[in-house]
């Protein structure tokens, strides 16, 4: 934008402004903990997600304290479905807290990511503009519709990984942009790659649906570029190769297509009956083969590659830690594109949700956005004039570079996907906010125009207003939209708490978890069980599912806990753990000692005995 020196007034309004927003930010995060701290009375469980990921930092979090280094780290390399950063970071906390693990532990990370977006996005947009009064409307925008979203503030305070991944989108947007200005500075460098393997570490299909969106957007606005890049595979990867390399770099990238092409053709009419992991595994073979044939190529070749420096450094730093990562570990892969065919269709178009269902208020958002869109547009048609006509430049500017890079992400996931959940564009929020705030201080019109600039102030502020003071507004009755993801009624887990009164705080337990067979669709406690459990002994305690040890349980165990909602055929549910037991520990015998039942769930108590004194059963 053109520099102008603008009056001292500017400033000072800038400065009011971003006072506004900051407080707006810090007033709602701070009405968050009250709530969550007052209203959700169950903090000692979580939601289904964060229940299992808990369990399995706090597993981590056990072996370390009895010195099974391998077995703990093991867990970060070989998870197939969530990525290890929030583990690592909820294992440090684990650590640091005197009291050891906790369910609230295990939010504090997304809580932190959370606030973290708000100076973030004041900085980036100070970077950007360069102007503290448009920095400021920018911040404002962001900040008032941020705390203005239907859920993003309660996952931020239930352990949910998306908050984490609107801070590491941010930023990787950030650093793209960045990279097009000075590609081979150290920050730069620095900032993709810790921001990109960030995103792709916090949950795989963000970094992938960033991946998808950047092709797409590089075949849409650098078509001759493309066009160079795939001459040069042509000429240099096809036919300067052997027969026998040439056989197969022809044979893997077509299987490889034709594979993915009919996964997600299926997946998109609802067919689950080509999702087998064998099938699954085929495609890793093929897929794995090729990526690593194609990217030692492309390293030979890195002087010499038909591309821009800043894309080449974006794909190198960004993308290709994250694919690696994946590429590690067939399961890995396989979970990855297994998520194809998770089907929950709570809404039948991801812009419909953006639309509707994200807003507390819709209709100004969707108000601000049209303004903004309007401004985008008046921006092209400036810039074709200024170009002879040609729209080229246009979309070869940075900022449009990043603002269709976020909606593309969107439009990618709408025709890909068929689960259709409204958190599955929750980490793209901020982004869209920050740009749509971006776009609406961008009209060309307020350059010098003090009248349009004043009134797209009073505009923001009164919109500002309108949703600080309306219904479920933070001044007016934010409690009444504040919602836990525990649910309020502290009721509703009783039995498991019940059933957790049953244990000794240092006892050392194996726990069989029948819960986790419920039928798809029934309401089961199975991850509260494996939650309350363990916070029900202390660090001198020990428990441990017998899920994850698949060959041996731990020797340290002395009892044995089977949890059902039915424990009336207890000579069945013997001969089962008998044989269980035999095969799980080579040798070692079982003494039932007691049975506790609440409300339609039971516990069975089970001693096990080296050389048992007791009547083994």
């Amino acid at each position: 934008m053109e520099n102008v020196n603008w009056p001292r007034w500017h400033r000072l309004a800038g400065l009011m402004l971003t006072l506004l927003a900051a407080g707006i930010a810090v007033y709602s995060v701070i009405q968050s903990l009250y709530f969550f701290w007052n209203t959700c009375h169950s903090r000692d469980v979580l939601n289904w997600d964060a229940n299992i990921r808990y369990v399995i930092t706090f597993d981590q979090w056990q072996d370390i304290k009895a010195g099974r280094w391998t077995a703990a780290l093991a867990v970060f390399f070989e998870g197939s479905t969530w990525p290890p950063l929030y583990s690592f970071f909820t294992l440090v906390l684990f650590f640091a807290w005197p009291g050891g693990p906790h369910p609230v532990l295990a939010v504090v990370p997304a809580f932190l990511f959370f606030v973290a977006l708000f100076p973030s996005a004041f900085y980036m947009a100070l970077r950007l503009t360069d102007k503290l009064w448009k920095a400021s409307l920018i911040f404002l925008v962001f900040s008032v519709f941020l705390v203005h979203t239907r859920e993003l503030q309660a996952y931020a305070l239930s352990g949910m990984l998306e908050t984490m991944g609107m801070f590491f989108l941010l930023w990787t947007l950030y650093f793209t942009g960045r990279s097009f200005e000075a590609p081979d500075a150290r920050s730069t460098r620095i900032g993709l790659l810790l921001s990109g393997s960030g995103l792709f570490l916090t949950k795989y299909p963000f970094g992938i649906m960033l991946l998808f969106a950047w092709v797409l957007l590089l075949c849409v606005t650098r078509p001759a570029m493309i066009r160079d890049f795939i001459v040069f595979l042509w000429d240099h990867y096809l036919r300067a190769a052997g027969p026998v390399q040439k056989a197969y770099r022809l044979a893997l990238p077509v299987l490889t297509a034709l594979a993915l092409v009919t996964l997600l053709g299926m997946g998109m009419v609802g067919a689950g009956a080509i999702n087998k992991k064998i099938y699954k595994y085929i495609i890793y073979v093929f897929s794995f083969l090729f990526f690593l044939d194609l990217m030692l190529f492309l390293w030979r070749q890195k002087g010499h590659l038909p591309v821009e420096r800043p894309l080449y450094q974006q794909f190198r730093l960004s993308f290709l830690p994250g694919l690696v990562w994946i590429f590690l570990h067939p399961d890995r892969f396989s979970g990855v594109i297994g998520g194809q065919f998770w089907i929950i269709k709570q809404t039948s178009s991801f812009f419909k949700s953006l639309a509707m269902d994200v807003f507390s208020h819709s209709v100004l958002f969707l108000f601000l956005l049209l303004l903004a869109f309007a401004s985008f547009l008046l921006n092209f048609f400036l810039s074709r004039s200024k170009n002879n006509n040609r729209i080229a430049p246009f979309f070869q500017r940075v900022d449009v570079w990043l603002t269709l890079l976020i909606f593309l992400q969107i439009l990618v996931q709408e025709i890909f996907s068929p689960n259709k959940q409204h958190r599955h564009i929750y980490y793209l929020i901020p982004s869209v906010l920050f740009f749509t705030g971006y776009w609406l201080i961008n009209l060309n019109l307020l350059q010098r125009n003090v009248i349009l600039r004043s009134l797209l102030v009073l505009f923001v502020l009164f919109t500002t207003a309108t949703q600080l003071w309306a219904a479920g507004g933070l001044l007016l009755d934010y409690g009444s939209r504040h919602f836990c993801y525990a649910g309020r009624d502290p009721g509703r887990y009783e039995p498991v708490r019940a059933l957790a009164e049953n244990l000794k705080v240092d006892g050392r337990y194996i726990l069989i978890n029948r819960l986790h067979l419920a039928a798809p669709g029934e309401l089961s406690l199975a991850t509260e069980v494996d939650v309350v459990f363990r916070n029900r002994i202390t660090p001198a305690g020990f428990i441990e599912n017998d899920a994850r040890r698949i060959k041996l349980w731990d020797p340290r165990a002395s009892e044995l806990l089977y949890v059902d909602k039915d424990c009336s055929d207890r000579n069945a549910i013997d001969q089962e753990l008998v044989a269980m037991v035999q095969a799980k520990t080579g040798g070692r015998t079982i003494v039932f000692q007691r049975e506790a039942s609440a409300l339609g769930h039971c516990l069975r108590v089970y001693s096990l005995k080296t050389n048992s004194g007791e009547s083994p059963l």
